[in-house]
């Protein structure tokens, strides 16, 4: 069944969105300056209102802080990685862990209570480093490994010069249904008077961080575009600080995160050299920050119901020739990953196989070269749909991206092909003219009633980054093929139930939203599921 709900406010919003603009600039102020950002905000201590790690702890330069978890190895049973930074090199990197709590006894006893954990294990710390430049801090990663499935720890990181607090953690049951939280985008960007709901930055994707964390999911799914600037060692820390921070459930478990590297994660960072301007578009500062599997770029993690695949569509210069679009680097990166899509899909035994990458294939941005996934199209999506009729091949149904600022869901999709002289607008002609969109003929896109048929895409790009709205007659606008879209800050919600089903929900957590009540669930839907026979298009503004 699919179901689709519209807000209600039972109390005035107006009033309460002038109160929320005016308080929060009392409260809290950014300042801006190239290459570098400060905040005069201070945050509170563990818990889905407060942040692991804060960059306004105590300031001890060998104090962790930005503490997150990931799986360092496709192996979610037994193994978990832990990474935290600090402004100092320390003596050693170092986990404690056990199945019982210490609470607060490091904190009171360090020396004495190091002994009171039953495991210990002992990392490596690096600085992240690229052709261009270094950073100042010192990131560390401990892997843990020979965990026990469905079992809840206890730790605290560091060294004896300093230790976090005691936080925990959850492996993955052999048998467990899991729940996850899926996302991406909460980046700065425009001001914030260009926003629907104010105010943004940074309060959105705090708040979206905090609804998250209150669902209390087995890990956060994030799609890219964590930063604006992923060269900007600052832009990190802040991020670790409000997002990574926030994905902490009240009784201190730490959410494991599942990221995927987006385009302005890379080092986009312009410089003059031989007479012309350079665009370094580098990887390593992201894969600096995560422990990841493989290559860090893409990668598989089994859970017991679905194989989640990772994908790259970041626009990196690492698999392309000197002088390449973004466009011909998102395609040169899909070109790349097909042996790798197609062994993961080959080797797949569970019931749902997921793909997840930034760029979305079916946005709200069109299907123009460039700002799409036009390379996806031509190298990903003949794979996807040859999954659903090809034995030899796992099915896959659901394809998740961030990248537009809105949340966009189509119909399942049989088929979808750019004709060879396809072009999306022509850009000489104003938005409304009926001969601007699509002059050379539509895209073919063949929809399925049957979900088990067809691709339903979710584009998800709301995690406190600009949203941006979907007007008729304009550059962005929904499409024919959308079954729902929206433009509001807010979270998707997917849950493997015990009946074999996908339950997919959007939540809009918003800042307002947040002040009053639980998060509204706008689109709500179960894999499988047998479309409407006209497959309705989604509406204009059913989010205002």
């Amino acid at each position: 069944m699919v179901n689709f709900r519209r807000r209600t406010y039972g109390i005035p919003i107006m009033p309460l969105l002038l109160v929320a603009i005016l308080v929060s600039a009392l409260v809290t102020v950014y300042t801006w300056n190239a290459g570098s950002m400060g905040s005069s905000r201070s945050t509170g201590s563990m818990g889905s209102s407060g942040s692991v790690g804060s960059l306004e702890s105590s300031g001890m330069g060998k104090e962790p802080r930005g503490i997150h978890l990931t799986w360092a190895e496709n192996d979610v049973y037994h193994t978990i990685a832990i990474s935290w930074w600090t402004e100092e090199k320390t003596q050693k990197s170092l986990v404690l862990y056990d199945t019982v709590p210490h609470k607060d006894a490091i904190e009171k006893y360090p020396f004495i209570a190091e002994g009171e954990y039953a495991f210990r294990a002992e990392g490596t710390q690096h600085q992240i480093s690229t052709s261009r430049s270094t950073w100042n801090c010192w990131y560390h990663d401990v892997i843990l490994t020979g965990l026990e499935p469905g079992r809840t720890y206890y730790f605290v990181c560091g060294s004896p010069e300093g230790w976090s607090k005691e936080y925990s953690f959850r492996t993955i049951g052999l048998e467990q249904h899991v729940r996850f939280v899926f996302g991406g985008d909460s980046r700065i960007g425009a001001p914030v008077s260009s926003e629907i709901e104010g105010p943004v930055f940074p309060d959105a994707r705090i708040a979206v961080s905090d609804a998250a964390a209150a669902e209390d999911p087995d890990f956060v799914l994030f799609c890219g575009d964590m930063v604006m600037h992923g060269y900007n060692e600052r832009l990190w820390h802040l991020w670790l600080d409000d997002v990574a921070g926030h994905l902490v459930t009240d009784e201190g478990r730490i959410i494991p995160i599942v990221p995927a590297i987006g385009n302005h994660d890379l080092a986009y960072l312009a410089y003059y050299e031989n007479g012309s301007w350079m665009d370094m578009t580098d990887y390593d500062y992201y894969r600096g920050i995560f422990a990841l599997p493989g290559n860090e770029l893409w990668y598989t993690l089994d859970f017991p119901n679905i194989r989640l695949i990772v994908l790259c569509a970041a626009g990196g210069t690492g698999f392309s020739e000197p002088g390449r679009s973004f466009a011909e680097r998102v395609e040169d990166e899909a070109k790349a990953q097909v042996g790798f899509l197609r062994e993961q899909l080959r080797t797949a035994t569970q019931k749902w196989v997921i793909t997840a990458q930034h760029v979305s294939i079916t946005g709200g941005y069109g299907l123009k070269p460039g700002d799409s996934g036009w390379g996806m199209i031509y190298h990903w999506v003949p794979v996807f749909e040859e999954s659903l009729t090809n034995p030899d091949l796992a099915p896959m149904v659901l394809n998740l991206a961030s990248h537009s600022h809105h949340y966009v869901r189509t119909w399942p999709i049989a088929h979808l092909e750019l004709p060879p002289d396809f072009v999306d607008f022509d850009y000489s002609l104003p938005p409304w003219d009926p001969k601007a969109l699509w002059p050379n003929g539509p895209p073919i896109v063949e929809l399925t009633r049957d979900s088990m048929k067809g691709v339903t895409y979710i584009t998800n790009g709301v995690w406190g980054a600009p949203t941006e709205w979907m007007e008729k007659d304009s550059w962005i606008r929904i499409y024919p093929w959308f079954a729902a879209a929206y433009s509001r800050p807010g979270y998707c919600l997917i849950e493997d139930t015990p009946d074999g089903q996908l339950h997919v929900q959007f939540k809009h957590a918003g800042v307002v939203w947040s002040w009053y009540g639980l998060p509204q669930v706008y689109d709500e839907f179960m894999l499988p599921y047998t479309a409407p026979k006209h497959f309705p298009t989604a509406e204009y503004n059913v989010a205002f």
